[in-house]
């Protein structure tokens, strides 16, 4: 069963606008592995956001 996400459309949005930026902003002076490791950094914190929802911590 699908696991529903309390996070709303514009929050996943932000998180998904600050991944892309993360990859795409790979240029000469900042390697590939970086704006991965940038990317990764930032699902996690929206994995935290997402588990607090849960957790009833942040309010809706």
């Amino acid at each position: 069963m699908k696991m529903i996400s309390h996070m709303n459309i514009l929050e996943r949005a932000e998180f998904t606008d600050k991944i892309a930026n993360a990859i795409m902003s790979a240029n000469k002076e900042i390697e590939r592995g970086c704006a991965f490791n940038e990317a990764v950094e930032i699902v996690k914190q929206m994995e935290y956001r997402e588990n607090k929802y849960n957790e009833g911590d942040i309010a809706i």
